[in-house]
This record gives C-alpha cells, structure tokens and sequence, in this order.
C-alpha cells in the first residue's frame, strides 16, 4: 500500500485508516505540526509501527530526539537509490 500524505492530521488519519507496516516520513512539513509531533502522534495509533525519517536537517540534537521517539531509521538527504532500497530492506527485517 503506498499513501501520501502532506500534514501530520491527514498523516495520522492515514495511518489510522490504511494501518501500513512503515511510514515514511520527512520532519518539515506544512502546517503548524512538524514530523517530530508526527512521530508521537503515529506511535500513539500503532506503536509497532516502522518510521523512517528522510529529512535534509544535519543537526545532533534533532536526531537524538527522533531516536529517542522510536524512529527505526533516518535517511539523510540527499540520498542514493542504493541507499533509500538498503535502508528499507534492514527496516523490514528489523525486529524492531
């Protein structure tokens, strides 16, 4: 199943109603809610659920905080075909 969704509300109920296995996710999004709140708001509906953050913002503090929130992988942008395929597969056979 693939979805797009471009705020963290449609995201959120995207996830509620579709209940996909891995959410891709970027940290700025539009609107007043950012993908860090999309995190939260998504392990609430399913914590189970695998999130991958593809973003451009190179700073220690904001990837501590998304590890901290669960977040199983983070693709830096920007990002090879090799990297986005590798990057998914270890996802999926994570247990995590």
């Amino acid at each position: 199943m693939v979805g797009e969704e471009d705020t963290v509300d449609s995201a959120v109920k995207a996830v509620k109603q579709l209940k996909p296995d891995m959410v891709l996710l970027d940290l700025i999004l539009p609107g007043a809610k950012s993908g860090i709140e999309a995190i939260d708001e998504i392990k609430v509906v399913d914590p189970n659920i695998k999130v991958v953050v593809i973003t451009a913002i190179e700073q220690t503090e904001i990837d501590k905080t998304i590890a901290e929130k669960g977040v199983d992988a983070v693709l830096k942008k920007p990002f090879s075909f090799d990297e986005f395929q590798k990057t998914i597969e270890r996802t999926i056979k994570s247990g995590k």
